[in-house]
């Protein structure tokens, strides 16, 4: 009862919070820089892994005016050990970044996975444990080159981001920090299979295959197969996953996530799983494009330059978390994510599709068609719930949750005339914030394949017309509601800004069932994380 009626005072008053903006320690860190003392000598090489296969690899090292390799030993970085090599734009990020922090004063590798690039043997698919062992053995084989110093370090972005946590799990001996840009926690749980749910947008392959981004080897791995065959989250998911390495990884990391990132929930839950080494900086970025900010470029140098260099003058991170509060900002610096003063306020679903204070007990219903999708206005396909307009503004910081009762039901009588007991439906949430003149952007997300509502591993047999509750977690965010916006959320069962909708057969429910929602006192509720 204090939640709801904290929650009904924020809409109805203006209630402040507390600035927490940029410090000068912060403004420091982000803008750090130095003068690149180095020219760059790039050439192509082959690095024999440990059962002889060569990876194809470009090394960059520091030159002097004249072209040759300047004298000495320098820290090294593996930059973008990824799959995506022939398109003339991905080389030209890599060049960027590795130039960059070659005229600083480091050797850096490049290198394709085996059957990629012109990297040896066949393509073994998507993360594969043999790539991760590889990369194990470029980093141990560029400690040992006369011209480094044996201290190295790993970024990348996306791919790029998910190897270099990967990496690190394994414990290379000559591995000393890492710098992962906008890669997942879970790949089963944010892109292959959302709760559980098949998505169709796996996992860029068709862009892989259809612009020539790998080499011959990749196209004819039945990537797409592998997927299918793995609607569970088993030992097939754990090996990709990078939260079932999280007791392995013990390397200081500096991450980078995007709160418009396709993996917007995955960067912050890797920081709450490595928090004791880990720190976040989480910003308004979408996926692919945070090496060329400027906070980027300056913090990834600051962050190696400390580790690796030991450099005095480079600061560390001024605090745990670094977030741009979105949409309009400004940075904030946290001890720890999600943020102390973060309480949970709970809003209740109500019969007359309001959010806020428990009215009297009902329901509401509709279809539950997964090629619908998520649908901003009110249909068959979706229930929608609306708050009144805040009094004040109201931050939310952290990940949420909607705490679901329905009840599953068949209304053409279809399931029960067949004797058939496949019962399955989709659960799908999207939280908008609707401004006074009535546009609506999406905060965060949620999906939860109703079979595995307790268990991802070990579907539940769902049983018709039994009312049974959900838990269905939202996105992390941290998302500003102006005073006269609105909070709206939208159930549906399907969703194609994810690519969940027409997900093939028996993975989705044949017929569509007519679903019941409890609503109002005693019903289902949103819990949100509110900074007080």
């Amino acid at each position: 009862m204090r939640r709801l009626l904290l929650f009904a005072a924020l809409i109805t008053l203006a209630v402040p919070i507390a600035a927490r903006g940029a410090t000068s320690d912060l403004q420091r860190f982000f803008g750090y820089d130095r003068p690149a003392t180095y020219g760059v000598v790039k050439t192509s090489l082959m690095v024999a892994t440990r059962d002889g296969t060569k990876l194809g690899c470009f090394l960059y090292r520091p030159a002097t005016a004249d072209g040759i390799p300047a004298s000495g030993k320098f820290p090294g970085l593996i930059v973008e050990y990824l799959p995506y090599w022939t398109a003339d734009d991905v080389l030209a990020g890599v060049d960027s970044q590795a130039n960059y922090y070659v005229s600083h004063g480091y050797v850096a590798l490049h290198c394709t996975p085996r059957g990629s690039g012109l990297s040896e043997d066949v393509w073994h698919g998507w993360l594969s444990a043999i790539e991760n062992q590889d990369n194990y053995d470029i980093i141990e084989w560029l400690a040992h080159q006369p011209f480094c110093t044996g201290k190295i370090g790993q970024e990348g972005e996306s791919y790029g981001g998910m190897t270099s946590y990967r990496v690190a799990s394994l414990r290379p001996p000559n591995l000393v920090a890492i710098a992962p840009q906008q890669a997942f926690s879970s790949q089963y749980l944010e892109q292959g299979y959302y709760g559980g749910i098949r998505g169709t947008a796996d996992p860029f392959w068709a862009i892989v295959a259809g612009m020539g981004l790998g080499s011959p080897t990749m196209l004819p791995y039945p990537q797409l197969g592998d997927w299918l065959e793995h609607p569970l989250l088993d030992d097939y998911w754990l090996q990709i996953d990078i939260w079932d390495d999280y007791a392995q990884i013990k390397v200081p990391i500096l991450g980078f996530g995007g709160w418009l990132d396709l993996f917007q929930d995955g960067m912050a839950r890797n920081y709450i799983g490595l928090k004791s080494h880990a720190w976040l900086i989480d910003g308004p970025w979408g996926h692919g494009n945070t090496f060329q900010t400027g906070v980027t470029r300056g913090t990834t140098l600051a962050w190696f330059d400390h580790w690796l260099l030991g450099l005095r003058s480079a600061p560390m991170p001024p605090s745990r978390v670094m977030s741009y509060e979105m949409p309009g900002g400004p940075w904030r610096a946290y001890s720890d994510w999600p943020p102390k003063n973060v309480g949970s306020v709970t809003l209740a679903l109500n019969t007359d599709a309001t959010i806020g204070k428990a009215a009297s007990a009902g329901s509401n219903s509709y279809i539950a068609d997964p090629t619908a999708g998520v649908n901003a206005n009110t249909n068959s396909t979706s229930l929608t719930f609306t708050s009144a307009a805040l009094g004040g503004d109201l931050l939310l910081t952290g990940a949420g949750s909607v705490d679901l009762i329905a009840t599953l039901t068949d209304p053409t009588g279809v399931l029960g005339a067949s004797g058939s007991n496949v019962v399955e439906t989709n659960f799908v949430f999207h939280l908008y914030d609707v401004a006074p003149d009535g546009t609506s952007t999406n905060v965060t997300q949620g999906y939860l394949k109703a079979s595995h509502r307790l268990s991802h591993s070990y579907p539940t047999v769902l049983d018709l017309d039994v009312p049974t509750s959900y838990t269905i977690p939202l996105w992390h965010t941290d998302w500003r509601f102006l005073a006269g916006h609105r909070l709206k959320l939208v159930l549906a069962a399907g969703d194609q800004s994810t690519g969940l909708s027409g997900a093939p057969a028996p993975l989705q429910p044949i017929p569509p069932l007519t679903v019941i929602v409890a609503t109002g006192n005693g019903g289902s509720v949103m819990k949100l994380p509110v900074s007080q």
